[in-house]
């Protein structure tokens, strides 16, 4: 599943629970555990939005076309968290290339 191996690549993913087709809650643990929301917006750009509640943050992954337009992430360990982020969204990438729907 893409969004599981998008997880798993920026940590070890402890939770991945599908709340509908375009939202799953999750808890992926690296050096602390974090626990939020993944939600897939399509619209004119695909965007991801990642919400940690536990502790707080806030990250986008904006993409168009199959090219990674936007990467962004505000809050706890936020440079740590935002590499992982952009090391780990060629993954998505190839599958919206793919066409292989989430």
């Amino acid at each position: 599943m893409p969004i599981e191996d998008f997880l798993n690549c920026t940590g070890k993913t402890i939770q991945l629970k599908k709340v509908n087709e375009v939202e799953w809650t999750i808890s992926i643990r690296d050096n602390i555990m974090l626990r939020g929301k993944l939600k897939v917006i399509i619209y004119l750009l695909e965007k991801i939005e990642i919400t940690f509640r536990n502790p707080n943050g806030y990250g986008v992954i904006e993409l168009n076309q199959g090219k990674i337009v936007n990467i962004s992430y505000k809050g706890i360990l936020e440079s740590k968290i935002k590499e992982k982020l952009t090391q780990c969204s060629p993954i998505l990438v190839d599958t919206i290339k793919e066409k292989t729907s989430f």
